[in-house]
């Protein structure tokens, strides 16, 4: 079934937030991604990681997606300049400032944090020049942190789809982040009711979103 035009105008600006990419235990995520390309919708995809060659084999689909993704590359120095020269901007300051407010669970959770308020502000020139007007975190710990950034930083608004890992093992700030975002899809019923349970004001943003199924 095609998507209509307004449908299809909105999600052509969205940012997907993810960590490496390709990796074989993620191709869960990437059907998703080959589902909305075939909807007609431009995917782009932020990855934390740098590229890298790799033997998973990919569709034409998701090669395009990668062709076009934005990569981190965290260990290049001029990457690591430019993260740093943005403390000079008094909004990444800002938000910076707002992101240590948060009750993160350690100082090592924190200082990821604020890695994540810098790496934002690396992200937002290349995102805004791309028109993207809404970013979407798969997982709950850095990956979402950088959402929760960005939309700070370019007034755009975040969601997030978790899975167990960050809702039971990472955990850093939860009630915050579903606070903040538009839509949390996670993959499983006890996740839902997990996170309802924890975050009761915001039960109605907290979709069940099976993986593999249409």
């Amino acid at each position: 079934m095609p998507l209509d035009e307004q449908t299809l105008a909105r999600f052509r600006h969205t940012a997907f937030i993810l960590g490496p990419f390709p990796v074989l235990s993620q191709t869960f995520i990437y059907r998703e991604f080959e589902a909305m390309a075939g909807f007609g919708l431009d995917v782009n995809l932020v990855s934390t990681g740098s590229r890298k060659a790799h033997e998973l084999q990919l569709s034409p689909a998701l090669r395009d997606m990668e062709r076009r993704a934005i990569y981190l590359n965290a260990d290049s120095p001029a990457v690591i300049a430019s993260m740093t020269s943005k403390l000079s901007s008094s909004r990444v300051r800002q938000t910076l400032r707002w992101m240590m407010r948060f009750p993160h669970r350690d100082n090592k959770k924190r200082a990821r944090a604020a890695a994540a308020v810098l790496v934002a502000g690396h992200l937002a020139p290349e995102l805004r020049r791309r028109g993207i007007r809404y970013v979407h975190a798969h997982f709950a710990g850095f990956q979402t942190e950088i959402a929760m950034s960005l939309s700070r930083l370019l007034d755009i608004p975040y969601g997030c789809t978790w899975h167990a890992y960050g809702i039971y093992k990472d955990r850093n700030i939860l009630r915050d982040k579903v606070a903040g975002a538009r839509v949390l899809l996670t993959c499983t019923r006890h996740n839902v009711e997990h996170l309802r349970e924890l975050c009761p004001n915001e039960a109605e943003r907290i979709h069940l979103d099976y993986h593999g199924l249409d």
